[in-house]
């Protein structure tokens, strides 16, 4: 799927909403936010739209496949099931609909 005009203005909100998160966080939280801003920087920074939609999809399949990997329905489990489809969405909502 193609990526949306606004997709990289996506990526800038959320990293002001992990700067927030950084600033009231501490570590391992602050190092988590702040790889998760360095990773949104690269694909805002990259102007090839072809490269961000693969590295987009591509992180999709691995969100589904860790998805997958959870078997069990603990809270612990249901909890991370969750959390991991919310990002999946949240990544599939940067790429426009065919």
């Amino acid at each position: 799927m193609p990526l949306k005009p606004d997709a990289r203005a996506a990526l800038q909100e959320e990293n002001q909403q992990l700067d927030q998160l950084i600033a009231i966080s501490s570590d391992p939280w602050r190092s988590f936010f702040a790889r998760w801003k360095v990773n949104n920087e690269r694909l805002i920074n990259n102007s090839n739209d072809t490269q961000v939609e693969q590295e987009l999809n591509e992180e999709i399949n691995r969100l589904q496949d860790m998805i997958n990997s959870i078997k069990t329905s603990t809270p612990g489990a249901m909890f991370w099931k969750t959390s991991l489809n919310e990002d999946k969405s949240a990544t599939q909502e940067l790429l426009a609909k065919p």
